[in-house]
């Protein structure tokens, strides 16, 4: 019994010490640099940029910042895919000013009928963040907090990275997006052609429910007070979506902003939703699209 016990102790020891090497060797390799892009919070410190762009995957995808940087504004857009809450952007926000000295004038946040209450919990993209999991710094805590990891992903060494699968990535740096090198992600495709081919049904249904409204209103004048009082202006901006999937639902999104009181863009118009060539599928914008969005919100913001 004793020769098992201590064969056992013995295992645990070279799985600690490899587990060790593992989390040592990684840290080395990623101190300081981003493993995919989205996980930019180390990046997004000491910017003090005058504009702030937050939202889910129409954010990332819409706001260049290089075209408000050409008119004089600086500007960093911290859009994630699949984060369609105002939990998220509380929480993405809150990180931001606590890395920058120099708080941002304007947080822009996209804002149609995808985005949805606190309520709606989402872990997408929670693997991008697990390198910042193993003793966490204290400046880490707000979005690891916000994705849930727990106590053992934050104290067994490589335990994260292993359970994500984000090992390889760590090691290799192989999989970064555009957002390291444009501050954003875009694509020059276009749907042109295709309009038909894709399904219309499937992203009508992810639609808030209108029984929601009364919620997200809530939050949306509570954050617009929070901001308010730092001295920080929140713009909501409902960019395009392709004809095929547009509907009355976005609509409502002027007037619950003017509940709000928070200052509100509508591009998502004819002029826009008809041209295909603005689309690289029927929600996201293309290059071609994002150039002209920007161009427009940043023309907004200067008058």
């Amino acid at each position: 019994m004793q020769a098992l016990f201590r064969k056992i102790c013995f295992l645990f020891i070279i799985i600690g010490c490899y587990l060790i090497t593992i989390q040592l060797l990684i840290s080395w390799r990623i101190s300081g640099v981003s493993i995919n892009g989205q996980d930019n919070l180390e990046q997004s410190a000491n910017r003090n940029v005058e504009i702030v762009f937050v939202g889910n995957s129409r954010c990332i995808t819409s706001f260049m910042p290089k075209r408000f940087q050409v008119k004089g504004i600086k500007a960093i857009n911290l859009g994630l895919h699949g984060h369609p809450s105002l939990s998220f952007v509380e929480n993405r926000v809150s990180d931001y000013l606590k890395r920058n000295k120099k708080q941002p004038k304007v947080i822009c946040i996209s804002f149609d009928v995808f985005s949805m209450s606190k309520k709606q919990k989402s872990i997408l993209m929670k693997d991008r963040f697990a390198r910042y999991a193993f003793i966490p710094r204290e400046e880490n805590l707000i979005m690891l907090d916000y994705f849930g990891f727990n106590w053992a992903e934050r104290i067994i060494p490589a335990y994260a990275l292993l359970k994500y699968r984000k090992l390889s990535d760590a090691l290799l740096l192989n999989n970064q997006s555009q957002w390291l090198s444009i501050g954003m992600e875009t694509e020059s495709k276009q749907i042109c052609g295709n309009e038909q081919i894709q399904s219309s049904n499937e992203l009508k249904s992810i639609n808030r429910k209108k029984k929601d409204d009364n919620l997200l209103l809530k939050e949306l004048r509570s954050l617009n007070m929070k901001y308010k009082k730092l001295g920080i202006t929140m713009l909501a901006v409902q960019v395009p979506v392709f004809e095929s999937i547009y509907n009355n639902r976005f609509k409502s999104t002027k007037k619950m902003c003017q509940d709000a009181g928070v200052p509100f863009i509508d591009l998502a118009i004819e002029q826009y939703n008809k041209d295909c060539s603005l689309f690289k599928d029927l929600n996201h914008l293309n290059t071609k699209g994002a150039r002209l969005i920007s161009d427009s919100v940043a023309r907004y913001i200067q008058s």
